[in-house]
């Protein structure tokens, strides 16, 4: 015992035997290690004095004098390590009990609105200016610290991971001016890799923080200011973010609550926010504890961006396939509402990727999509690549280079694509470029007859480019032409008519528009039209002048505003479009002197090869002129022999030409009494 100057384990006679076979030493050992040096456990060594020391005189409040004590029980723990354990627990069970608080919800403040107004400025503004003093090359330290604080200061409960009924810049729009300023000015003042590896912190710190159940309000603030204010963090490490968001992805709350982060670069910048949702948010729209806020935020992308013009090079063909699929493939792992919401958001991002100013031309789109048109795909998705495909055909000739390579290893689908040209070859031969078809269906035909008979596809892709060749060869019937036609002949009798009669009133048709009332008909139209058009004509003389006079008046600023505006458009497309006009200058000069140089040489030889061939054609000609010659005379006596057979043999009794007009009168005659007859039973029925 203590009083004996010597220490005595319990039970140690009883056990003394054991001990000592079990150590494999003698039993004096143990005197030997008695009689050496007694080792007394020193007392803890105190810690240094640190932001958090500071933050704790600065206001005096209990939560950091414990932190404080935690503190100093756990660097008392590690440096007793070694030694036994302290009979005394009161300092850990005071850390357990803190920790069952902090687990069983128990916050400083019931919501983050009351722990917003605590905040001081100054307090952080200190926290900054200690660490700066302390570590003046680490600026990481300087933000790590004071998202620290920051946190530590926001301790209310953790509600929704995504602030849903909140407004979109929800917690940083209520977070104090002050405070504001304080983060902005330490978050700017720091190099922008030290903010990229500042964000990625104040994600791992959140995740972390969700982990052991505490609140994340300060990273969710730091993170949020970060994504708003520079965008571009969120894409600075892409693939670190996507395998956080894997690691996470069976814990919703913690996943849905990265995504907010990630997402919030959105609100500030459209391309960024695609990128962010195509690269990292996209893989996981199959997760249905996620998709539907996935969803949504692709949503509010379009609608808080009307303009799309500058996130066309956001899209391209790995990202625009995966959208296709869940949009138009039916039982996917999307609800057929989430479904139904991505549709009504697919056109924008279809116009992103095919629209006419996307990054990526249409030929590049056409392999992947001929490669999916199989005849066992879904109906809506193969009527979306069909019409895709002919949007490439169409704007892009080079997609049909495309099919032509593609051809022999695709011919199924290529038979589909060639049969949907057919169904709908109407609506088709509007836009796509007829000669391009007709020159890629019969290098079709021809790879069609050298290949296999028994290879699959190649019967249905020959009886398609049959019918299409069909198609492009059977001209339309030409309504416009004939229309055209009829009234320039009616117009050429008129006038010939006319011109011959000397007058309108002596011509033929004069007199059959008054035999037939026609004339009579047209002069009382005449008539009618000329008394309302003269009635218009005086409103218009009196109340023109008085309608113009007020909507001038109206109308005059908004006017001059248009003119300004046309003006500075004018000025607008001079300005840009000077550098085309300066290229134009100096490379017109060179066409010019190109064409100049060129002109002469080509037109020398084309006149040398007219003057071979009119040689070559007086040569032929001198040979076969008495040979023409003959046969001419011989056709011409024939011809004539002919004719006067005809006339004493054929063309004679009824058929002869006197009889023949004759018919040709009396057919005329009797056209002419029934309709008069016809028109004077008709003015008869209208008269009773």
């Amino acid at each position: 015992m203590a009083s004996t100057g010597k220490w005595e384990t319990v039970g140690a006679k009883k056990n003394k035997k054991s001990t000592s076979k079990s150590n494999g030493k003698k039993p004096g050992a143990q005197g030997t290690a008695e009689r050496g040096p007694v080792i007394e456990h020193a007392k803890p060594i105190e810690t240094a004095q640190t932001i958090w020391s500071s933050v704790a005189e600065l206001e005096g409040d209990d939560e950091h004098k414990e932190n404080k004590q935690i503190q100093a029980n756990k660097d008392q723990a590690k440096s007793s390590n070694a030694s036994p354990k302290s009979p005394k627990k009161t300092g850990a069970d005071k850390k357990k009990q803190q920790g069952k608080d902090k687990k069983a919800g128990r916050r400083e403040f019931k919501t983050v609105e009351d722990a917003m107004k605590k905040l001081d400025a100054n307090v952080l503004k200190t926290v900054v200016q200690d660490t700066k003093l302390k570590f003046p090359d680490n600026p990481q330290f300087w933000l790590n610290d004071l998202a620290s604080v920051l946190n530590l200061k926001l301790d209310a409960p953790d509600l929704d991971p995504t602030f849903y009924q909140q407004p979109a810049d929800y917690p940083l729009s209520i977070l104090p001016k002050p405070v504001y300023s304080v983060l902005s000015s330490t978050v700017t003042s720091c190099p922008l890799q030290i903010q990229n590896i500042f964000f990625e912190h104040c994600l791992y710190m959140m995740v972390k923080e969700m982990t052991n159940g505490t609140p994340t309000y300060g990273y969710r603030i730091c993170t949020q200011f970060l994504a708003q204010t520079r965008p571009e963090v969120t894409t600075a490490n892409l693939p670190k973010f996507a395998d956080l968001l894997k690691t996470t992805v069976n814990r919703p709350n913690v996943c849905l609550s990265i995504i907010w982060a990630l997402s919030q670069s959105g609100s500030k910048d459209l391309a960024i926010g695609l990128t962010v949702w195509l690269q990292l948010l996209l893989p996981h729209l199959g997760t249905k504890s996620l998709s539907s806020y996935i969803i949504g935020i692709l949503e509010n992308l379009f609608k808080n961006h009307k303009k799309t013009k500058a996130s066309h090079n956001s899209i391209g063909p790995h990202e625009f396939f995966p959208v296709l699929d869940f949009v138009f493939t039916p039982n996917t792992a999307l609800a057929q509402s989430l479904q139904q919401r991505l549709q009504a958001v697919y056109p924008k991002i279809k116009d992103l990727a095919l629209g006419p100013s996307a990054s990526k031309t249409p030929c590049q789109y056409f392999p992947s999509l001929l490669a999916r048109a199989t005849p066992n795909c879904p109906p809506a998705l193969k009527t979306e690549i069909m019409e895709l495909l002919v949007h490439c055909l169409t704007s892009d000739p080079q997609s049909f280079s495309n099919w032509r390579q593609m051809y022999t290893k695709h011919l199924l689908q290529s038979g589909v694509l060639m049969r949907y040209m057919l169904d709908n070859w109407d609506k088709v031969s509007r836009v796509l470029p007829v000669k391009f078809v007709q020159e890629t269906v019969l290098a079709f035909s021809i790879t069609n007859e050298e290949m296999a008979a028994h290879t699959p596809g190649r019967e249905e892709c020959r009886s398609a480019c049959k019918e299409l060749l069909l198609k492009m060869k059977k001209p339309k019937f030409p309504w416009g032409r004939l229309i055209f036609t009829i009234l320039l002949l009616v117009v050429a009798i008129l006038g010939l008519d006319i011109y011959t009669h000397g007058s309108f009133q002596a011509s033929t048709s004069h007199r059959v528009l008054k035999d037939s009332g026609l004339l009579a008909v047209s002069q009382q139209a005449w008539v009618k039209i000329s008394f309302y058009s003269r009635k218009g004509t005086d409103w218009a003389r009196e109340w023109v002048p008085y309608y113009y006079s007020m909507v001038a008046e109206v109308m005059d600023p908004y006017i001059k505003l248009l003119w300004q505006n046309l003006y500075d458009l004018g000025m607008w497309i001079a300005e840009v479009s000077a550098p085309l006009r300066a290229w134009l200058d100096r490379k017109v000069p060179l066409v010019l002197e190109w064409i100049d140089a060129k002109v002469p040489v080509v037109v020398a030889t084309i006149t040398q090869v007219m003057s071979k061939v009119n040689v070559a054609a007086q040569e032929y000609w001198a040979v076969l002129k008495p040979h023409v010659m003959v046969v001419w005379t011989a056709m011409v006596d024939n011809v004539q022999a002919v004719g006067s057979w005809l006339g004493k043999n054929v063309f004679t009794g009824k058929l002869s030409p006197e009889a023949l007009q004759a018919s040709m009168v009396m057919v005329w005659e009797y056209v002419w009494t029934s309709s008069t007859a016809a028109k004077q039973w008709i003015m008869d029925k209208f008269s009773t």
